[in-house]
């Protein structure tokens, strides 16, 4: 059994828990994650989780409050399907002009909500310039940070916290400046709606198709910058009906059936002309081409062809090369 001492050097919201965290200077080494971490008095006050690379001595541990809302949530429900978000977009009230438009009278602080999409919980109940005052009677200052609940130090933290410790289906109250006027109502607390960029944590076991060397992958939030700027917005909804992907693109491994096409990456919209809507519809179209030719279409633009009767040919030459178990794993 070995041990390591050390001193709390700050508490924050985000970090690589994106949620609370405390960051420690004693080292946190591969093998350490999921310790328990004590007090100077021997109490238990939370659990090792990560040091950061290439640094020295600094680590972070995921304090209580935390692991009672993780756990609390698991025996609730069976599974443990993520954090609740608040989902919505903010603004500070820091200018003092600003304040004055909004009419905050002197001592009111809060931020200002500047987009609210239509996935969130909160859609329908708030509206955009309304100006939040209180979570769960806990005041925003001007900047969007909170008194951390429970210390005496002035610890401050974003008060997405307050959302964030939620139990699923717990009822936040919020207190709310709309028009000049105070207004008090309550919202049910839920974890973020799917999206078509998927943004679990943790992330889903992967999936994959692989045809003629090219890896196809259904969009997750690693693989972002492969969806250009222009059509963000459209991923970051919910799907249009149950199983509906944004398919990507990944790589291209080298073979003579893609010699050409190496360097291509981005999103898929067609297939011999029909829209891709999943990576398992994909696999389906695919399956059904055994002669001609396949023609991907990309969003970019770009057409991948190649013979159907090449890539059947060369399938287990090049899973052989790469090392490839199976055409697909649709998990």
């Amino acid at each position: 059994v070995s041990a390591t001492r050390g001193v709390v050097s700050r508490i924050l919201v985000g970090g690589l828990t994106d949620n609370l965290c405390v960051q420690i200077d004693a080292a946190i080494n591969p093998g350490n994650s999921g310790g328990p971490v004590f007090d100077e008095l021997g109490s238990l006050v939370g659990v090792a989780f990560s040091g950061l690379m290439n640094s020295n001595s600094i680590g972070y541990i995921i304090p209580l409050p935390v692991l009672h809302t993780f756990l609390q949530h698991f025996r609730q429900h069976g599974a443990y399907t993520g954090k609740c978000s608040d989902c919505f977009e903010i603004q500070s009230m820091e200018n003092t002009t600003l304040r004055k438009r909004f009419k905050l009278a002197k001592g009111q602080s809060g931020v200002m909500i500047s987009r609210i999409p239509p996935e969130s919980a909160v859609y329908g109940v708030l509206e955009v310039r309304d100006i939040l005052l209180e979570v769960d009677g806990v005041s925003i200052a001007n900047d969007g940070t909170i008194q951390l609940p429970d210390t005496q130090d002035l610890v401050r933290v974003t008060f997405s916290y307050l959302v964030y410790r939620a139990p699923r289906g717990y009822p936040l109250k919020l207190a709310l400046l709309r028009k000049g006027e105070r207004v008090e109502t309550t919202v049910e607390a839920k974890p973020q709606p799917e999206l078509l960029l998927a943004c679990k944590q943790p992330l889903p076991k992967p999936s994959y198709l692989v045809v003629g060397g090219l890896v196809f992958v259904p969009l997750m939030s690693p693989y972002e910058s492969s969806v250009s700027r222009r059509k963000i917005d459209a991923v970051l909804r919910k799907p249009a009906f149950e199983g509906q992907q944004v398919v990507v693109l990944l790589m291209v491994l080298r073979a003579e059936v893609n010699i050409g096409y190496e360097e291509l990456t981005g999103s898929v919209v067609e297939l011999n002309g029909k829209e891709v809507q999943s990576l398992r519809q994909l696999k389906q179209q695919v399956e059904e081409v055994r002669e001609g030719n396949f023609v991907f279409k990309l969003e970019s633009g770009e057409l991948i062809v190649m013979s159907a009767n090449k890539v059947w040919q060369t399938e287990a030459a090049i899973f052989r090369t790469h090392c490839i178990a199976k055409r697909a794993s649709l998990e």
